[in-house]
């Protein structure tokens, strides 16, 4: 049985992938309703299409990773909230009542041994306008006691 390759995308719009052989070849049924044959350079828009969507999926797998074994562990231990999204990242302390953006704001808020390897992750730049903190989703009190739930439980 062949596992479909297409993207969510690439199936609403009915340009599947070539390459795709699952659900009974519904590439080559595509290709035939097609009034007009793919062209190459159609091709290539697709499979190009079919990469972007998929390197997405991976930094967003990745970031779920860094967000459940760094991130919650890190809001944890020292009793923080951690929000994205805007293009910005950052950790809340509800003790000094202050956001820490990098490693220096953390020494000032005297947590920076524990934040150093965090911050390298999320620091990580995917590319010259993203890096992996703006793909970790945000982290509350919530999230810290359903995951200590999860581990009881």
């Amino acid at each position: 049985m062949s596992v479909c390759i297409c993207t969510p995308r690439q199936k609403e719009t009915g340009r599947f992938s070539i390459r795709c052989t699952a659900h009974n070849g519904h590439s080559t049924a595509a290709y035939k309703e097609r009034k007009k044959p793919l062209t190459v350079l159609q091709s290539y828009k697709n499979d190009f299409e079919w990469i972007q969507d998929k390197y997405q999926a991976e930094l967003r797998l990745f970031a779920s990773r860094v967000r459940k074994y760094w991130v919650i562990p890190a809001c944890k231990k020292y009793n923080l909230t951690f929000m994205s999204g805007n293009g910005t990242f950052f950790f809340i302390s509800e003790k000094k009542r202050s956001d820490i953006h990098n490693q220096e704001e953390a020494v000032d808020a005297g947590i920076s041994k524990g934040l150093v390897q965090v911050f390298e992750l999320l620091n990580m730049e995917i590319d010259q306008q993203h890096w992996v903190g703006d793909y970790v989703h945000d982290v509350t009190k919530e999230d810290v006691e359903a995951e200590d739930e999860r581990r009881v439980g």
